[in-house]
C-alpha cells in the first residue's frame, strides 16, 4: 500500500484559496487606477510575497524529505472514483476553454489588426493563445484518457503519449501570458500569472516524465502542488473567462495527479 499523506494536496489547496485572498485584497488596497500600477512596498503586497516564498519552502522541504510513494513504477494508478471524477472535471474545463475562447481569439485578431493600420505600437498577435485554443481538445482528450487508464491501472506504455497531451496545452499558453504581460511595467501586478502557468506547465511535464521511467517525486511533488496553489492564487488578476477556465483546467488535472500519487493504491495486477 501507498503511505497516504493529505498534507501536500491540502496545502495546494488552502495555500491557493489564501494566496487568492491575499490578492484579491492587494488589489483593491495597492492598486492606483489612475497609475493603473500597484504599490511594491504596500503592506499587503509584501505580505503575499512573503506568504509565497514561506509556501514554497515548507512545500520543498516536504518534497524532498517524504519517502517513495511505493514501489511500483506506476506512482498514479488510483481506482478511486474521485479521481477520475476530477480528471473528467479537468477534461471538462478544456473543453469548455475551448468554446468561449473562439470568439475571445476572434476579438484580439480584430484588435490586432486595427493596432496594424491605426496604432505605433501594434498589439501582439494572438499567435500562441491560437495554439493554445486548439490544444484544448487535445489536453482534455489526454485528461480524460489518463485518468481512465489509471483509474483501470493500466500499462504506463498504453497511457504515456496521452499523458503528454495536458503538458503541451499549457506551453503555448505560457507563452502567451508572457507575451500578454511582459509589456507591462509593473512587475507586482503581472508576476502571479507567469509563476502559476511556469509551475503549471513544469507540474504536468514532471507527471508525464513518470510514464516514460524519467520519475522525478520530488519535482512533481513540489510543482503539482505549487502550481495549483499559484493557479487558484492568479484568478484574482482579473482574467477573462477563457484564461479562468484554461487555468483552472491545468489546476484540477495537476492536483488529480498529485492526489493519486498521495492517496492512491498501488496496483496488484496490471492490464495491459
Amino acid at each position: 500500500m501507498r503511505q497516504k499523506s493529505i498534507l501536500l494536496p491540502f496545502l495546494a489547496l488552502v495555500g491557493g484559496l489564501a494566496g487568492l485572498a491575499l490578492r484579491l485584497w492587494q488589489r483593491n488596497l495597492a492598486y492606483d487606477p489612475t497609475t493603473q500600477l500597484m504599490d511594491p512596498g504596500s503592506p499587503i503586497s509584501v505580505a503575499l510575497l512573503v506568504f509565497l516564498a514561506a509556501l514554497a519552502a515548507v512545500v520543498l522541504v516536504i518534497s524532498v524529505t517524504e519517502g517513495k510513494a511505493s514501489g511500483d513504477r506506476f506512482p498514479f494508478h488510483c481506482s478511486g472514483k474521485w479521481y477520475l471524477g476530477l480528471m473528467i472535471a479537468g477534461a471538462c474545463l478544456f473543453f469548455f476553454a475551448a468554446a468561449v475562447g473562439v470568439p475571445e481569439l476572434r476579438d484580439k485578431i480584430q484588435l490586432w489588426r486595427s493596432s496594424m493600420l491605426f496604432s505605433a505600437t501594434p498589439a501582439p498577435m494572438p499567435i500562441a493563445q491560437g495554439i493554445t485554443l486548439a490544444l484544448c481538445l487535445a489536453g482534455g482528450m489526454g485528461a480524460l484518457i489518463t485518468g481512465r487508464n489509471n483509474g483501470r491501472l493500466t500499462e504506463a506504455s498504453v497511457t504515456r503519449n496521452w499523458s503528454t497531451l495536458p503538458a503541451y496545452a499549457a506551453l503555448p499558453w505560457l507563452i502567451s501570458v508572457y507575451q500578454e504581460h511582459s509589456v507591462s511595467a509593473d512587475l507586482t501586478a503581472v508576476y502571479l500569472p507567469i509563476l502559476a502557468s511556469a509551475a503549471l506547465l513544469l507540474a504536468l511535464y514532471f507527471q508525464s516524465a513518470c510514464y516514460f521511467d524519467r520519475t522525478n517525486l520530488p519535482a512533481v511533488r513540489f510543482f503539482s502542488t505549487m502550481g495549483p496553489a499559484l493557479g487558484l492564487a492568479s484568478l484574482g488578476d482579473g482574467l477573462t473567462l477563457f484564461q479562468i477556465l484554461f487555468t483552472l483546467a491545468l489546476t484540477v488535472t495537476a492536483l488529480a495527479g498529485l492526489a493519486a500519487l498521495s492517496w492512491g493504491t498501488a496496483p496488484t495486477r496490471l492490464k495491459a
